[in-house]
């Protein structure tokens, strides 16, 4: 019986829009921040001093968040010694910008209420650094009413497709792998994250793509309890829209 479902959040409950846009944003405000420690640089000349920013592990500076950490480590490369505050807010700016080129599926909030209506827990589990923004959007789209519990990657020190971070969901929600389910959007970080876990792994992909490459067997595997083998025959081979979600829950 399917007693929780977790959800990833970018990509997933939340629609990227357009990304290049959004991307060259953070940069022209990553540039106009740094001015303000003395860093002169063109957002375009800062671009190249921002390849991998993301990419590797970063422990936090003291009381500042993953992202934030990254932030001062530009600046400190690039020759600056930004505060701590010169850090948080940068980090603030910089993401609400970019956060400005993402919605809210509208299919989202009408899942989370009718899950929970039928008495499913809900989680969410995020990879994301800086994790005070991800708790904000939640609360800014309405979604942390009907969220049980939130897994971030930058606030726990794990990321996804580790299965720890997936055990320490279901920890939180005081559910079993057996009873949950995982809806994402990547192949790799969600679904064989999840499936790794233990946990019953469908993807979405909005755009159809790869869907018919998948091989997943969800007549087999959610059957039981509120999921019945006739709803999960038109799934097989994965979502394209958390309507068909829903479906599925029916």
């Amino acid at each position: 019986m399917i007693r929780a479902v977790i959800f990833d959040l970018y990509g997933t409950l939340l629609i990227y829009g357009d990304m290049v846009r959004a991307w060259s944003a953070w940069i022209e405000d990553l540039a106009s921040g740094l001015c303000q420690v003395g860093i002169i640089l063109t957002p375009e000349e800062l671009s190249h001093h921002c390849d991998g920013f993301f990419r590797g592990s970063c422990e936090s500076f003291e009381n500042l968040t993953v992202y934030e950490t990254r932030i001062r480590n530009l600046a400190l490369r690039l020759g600056a010694d930004p505060s701590q505050a010169w850090c948080k807010g940068m980090a603030t700016e910089s993401m609400d910008r970019w956060q400005s080129f993402i919605s809210l599926d509208p299919e989202a909030l009408p899942l989370l209420q009718y899950l929970r209506s039928i008495g499913i827990k809900i989680g969410i589990i995020s990879n994301f650094d800086h994790y005070p923004h991800v708790h904000k959007i939640l609360r800014n789209c309405g979604l942390s009413p009907c969220v049980d519990a939130v897994v971030v990657s930058g606030e726990v020190g794990l990321k996804k497709p580790d299965p720890a971070i997936f055990r320490l969901a279901l920890e939180n929600l005081q559910t079993n792998s057996s009873d949950a389910v995982f809806i994402g959007d990547h192949p790799q970080e969600d679904f064989a994250g999840a499936e790794s876990a233990g946990l019953q792994a469908i993807l979405l992909q909005r755009d159809g793509v790869g869907l018919d490459r998948l091989h997943i067997n969800y007549h087999k595997d959610l059957i039981g309890g509120l999921v019945r083998e006739t709803d999960l025959l038109p799934y097989k081979k994965g979502i394209r829209s958390l309507a068909d979600a829903r479906a599925i829950f029916n």
